[in-house]
């Protein structure tokens, strides 16, 4: 016996295969906008800045900002749609590169050794150390 739509079903199903194998490789790319919803708190030719709960977001803004809804103004509850763009980018030395590469030394004052214990208060003075004998 025939199933009506068996065709349709296959094809619906590989289709939507297709498609869940698809969305990871395309959610793995970073995002070209964020948003941020609050009240605006300062207001320039050239930034809005808007708070979030106790988090204030400061952004450039110029002519080409497209206003919908109303005033943009101090006080405007506005949900601001914005990019993230690296400037410059400084890439520090690696902490166990420089460890190896600068020798320790270390300096001791006349008289003591090094690797010797710090001396307890109270306690007797260690015996001085013996001349080599020649």
């Amino acid at each position: 016996m025939k199933i009506p739509f068996a065709s349709t079903l296959t094809t619906l199903f590989a289709c939507g295969s297709l498609l869940c194998l698809a969305a990871p490789g395309a959610s793995a790319a970073a995002p070209d906008k964020y948003q941020v919803t609050g009240s605006v708190t300062a207001l320039t030719d050239t930034t809005i800045t808007v708070l979030k709960g106790k988090e204030s977001f400061e952004m450039n803004r110029d002519a080409s900002l497209k206003v919908t809804g109303g005033e943009l103004k101090i006080g405007a509850k506005v949900t601001v749609q914005y990019k993230i763009t690296a400037v410059t980018a400084e890439v520090k030395a690696d902490k166990t590169d420089t460890k190896a590469k600068t020798p320790k030394t270390q300096t001791t004052a006349p008289g003591t050794t090094t690797g010797s214990a710090p001396q307890q208060p109270g306690a007797p003075a260690a015996a001085p150390s013996q001349p080599a004998a020649r």
